[in-house]
């Protein structure tokens, strides 16, 4: 079974850590570490949500998509 937390987590460290988001990067960084666990609390959510489905499919009625993709950076060299 896809661990959608651990997924979830390691495209949010590169997305962070992409030199293309290092203005955000230098916001997250200079917020209190309440603020940043907070904002990861709220993005992850729907990766929660997944793994309760993916564990309990029978409960839920619905389709769910792969919310990792919007942390997905592109594939290229250029980070213009």
């Amino acid at each position: 079974m896809v661990d959608f937390i651990k997924s979830g987590q390691l495209l949010w460290d590169e997305w962070l850590n992409d030199p293309r988001n290092a203005k955000f990067k230098a916001l997250h960084d200079s917020t209190p570490k309440s603020a940043q666990l907070k904002l990861k609390e709220h993005m992850f959510q729907p990766f929660k949500l997944m793994k309760e489905i993916a564990q309990d499919h029978e409960r839920w009625d619905i389709v769910s998509f792969l919310y990792r993709c919007f942390f997905q950076p592109k594939r290229n060299d250029n980070y213009d």
